[in-house]
């Protein structure tokens, strides 16, 4: 459990910290990269913990708080929102629905 912490904090962390430190298309790998682990680790977790009965259930789940986060950064912590960011975010979720890491 614990490590699920720390994986979950370091996830956070890249989600949440302004990136006008990074290069433009290192970002938009970030954001799909990030999304898609942070999506496949949570239906993980809410899936093997019994939080859902149902696969599917805990896949959508995981990815409406993923997606939440993403849109959350864009338009909260960050000043200008970056429809590139959430199309990269979306498409990472995307992969970790269909995809087990």
């Amino acid at each position: 459990m614990r490590n699920s912490l720390i994986i979950i904090l370091i996830i956070t962390f890249f989600m949440v910290t302004p990136q006008k430190v990074y290069a433009r298309a290192e970002e938009k790998i970030m954001h799909f990269g990030l999304s898609a682990l942070g999506q496949n680790f949570l239906s993980y977790v809410l899936i093997e913990k019994k939080v859902v009965k149902n696969e599917t259930k805990g896949k959508l789940i995981s990815a409406v708080i993923i997606l939440g986060l993403g849109v959350v950064k864009e338009f909260v912590i960050d000043d200008e929102a970056d429809w590139g960011d959430m199309a990269a975010n979306g498409g990472g979720v995307a992969l970790g629905f269909f995809i087990k890491f």
